[in-house]
């Protein structure tokens, strides 16, 4: 097995959880995590390889996401499982450290057609990831 620069192995276990960072208001509310978080940009959604626990270390992954001149607001966490159940793959992409990327979305000659198969599983990723975890100020 490959080793990472972050330690990790380059292989996702299904188990692993995953950390999809919310920068955007508009990707969360207080009750859930919209489909619009998981959405491709440029092909690939990114998350950062971390569950809950230790949550300080989250907090300082998300902060030095932050640190770009993004707001963190909160994370939605989900298994890697819930990611190949949805028809995609998510692969290790550091750096940075823990980095990883959703991938495989498909793709159609038609625009409306590739929107709506990527807000399906936009959809199945946001009701797998449940409530979001607020950053407490």
């Amino acid at each position: 097995m490959v080793m990472l620069p972050s330690g990790l192995h380059e292989n996702i276990d299904d188990g692993e959880d995953l950390a999809r960072f919310l920068c955007q208001s508009s990707y969360f509310n207080s009750k859930s995590v919209k489909p619009a978080a998981f959405l491709p940009y440029h092909g690939e959604t990114s998350v950062f390889r971390h569950g809950l626990k230790p949550v300080k270390e989250l907090w300082r992954l998300g902060s030095d996401l932050a640190s770009s001149g993004r707001n963190l607001h909160g994370v939605a966490i989900i298994k890697a499982s819930d990611v190949r159940k949805a028809g995609l793959d998510v692969v290790a992409a550091e750096p940075p450290p823990r980095h990883a990327a959703l991938c495989e979305w498909p793709s159609h000659d038609d625009p409306a057609i590739q929107k709506a198969r990527q807000l399906d599983i936009a959809i199945a990723l946001a009701s797998a990831a449940g409530e979001p975890i607020l950053k407490k100020s």
